[in-house]
């Protein structure tokens, strides 16, 4: 955003990562919230973090150059005996809590899950010159967060219990 840090623009008076932050906090099935944040900002996110009443936060840490290093760097800080993980972009303010309950839910259910909604943009599949159009009936936008089964977690007393990884770094789109 030419050089402005999406994550901490003020969304009617509060940062944007604080609202998707809040959102988790919110959650009965969210644990713990592992913020991956730009390089030497670990200490600020984790103070408006106490400032919103966010005690969720395990840790505010270092992202990475790209989403996938940011939340490689987050997932070590997850703590032992979570069953499963939900990811984030913590510059989407606007998922519900009532969204991630539904997406953790399904993973359990499931295996994995993911927030999706109808497609109500045309779409167009594109082959040898044509673009026939494609019904949206059987069209979903998926949305963040996705969720799955951690890998060899032992389930804690709750098996919905789950941290968030919100994915804030300045590359993390």
């Amino acid at each position: 955003m030419n050089g402005i840090n999406k994550q901490l623009a003020l969304l009617d008076g509060i940062p944007v990562v604080i609202r998707s932050a809040l959102a988790f906090e919110n959650s009965a099935q969210a644990g713990e919230i592992i913020l991956a944040v730009p390089a030497g900002e670990e200490e600020r996110y984790a103070a408006l973090c106490s400032q919103y009443g966010i005690t969720k936060l395990k840790a505010a840490v270092h992202g990475g150059a790209t989403r996938f290093l940011s939340v490689k760097n987050a997932l070590e800080y997850v703590s032992a005996g979570y069953a499963y993980i939900a990811i984030h972009d913590g510059a989407r303010p606007l998922i519900s809590t009532a969204d991630i309950d539904r997406v953790l839910t399904d993973a359990v259910q499931y295996g994995s899950a993911i927030a999706a909604a109808p497609v109500t943009d045309t779409i167009k599949q594109v082959s040898g010159g044509s673009t026939p159009p494609r019904p949206r009936r059987r069209s979903a936008g998926s949305f963040t967060p996705p969720a799955w089964k951690s890998w060899g977690a032992a389930p804690r007393s709750s098996p919905t219990t789950a941290p968030c990884l919100s994915c804030a770094a300045n590359r993390c789109t």
